[in-house]
């Protein structure tokens, strides 16, 4: 999966995902409005027979990169502890 940062400021994050990652993205986005820090996540598929989908962030006080890293690393502890 190839990902592209698209815009990035002190508050702001947009990524390019180049597959059709619905479901990973729902996951991260769940993970990250579970932070105080983040005032918005979401993420758009523009259309069903375009791949590509794009995953936004806006944060308060703090960079939107970290917060994603954060994120990402907490749901791979939570996958992890699914295995049996």
């Amino acid at each position: 999966m190839k990902v592209e940062v698209v815009k990035s400021d002190d508050e702001f994050l947009e990524v390019k995902f180049d597959e059709d990652a619905h479901t990973i993205l729902n996951l991260i986005k769940r993970k990250l409005l579970d932070n105080k820090k983040v005032t918005f996540a979401g993420y758009n598929k523009p259309h069903p027979l375009i791949n590509d989908s794009t995953l936004i962030i806006r944060t308060k006080g703090e960079n939107p990169k970290t917060v994603l890293k954060e994120a990402v690393k907490e749901l791979q502890e939570e996958l992890k502890s699914l295995m049996l």
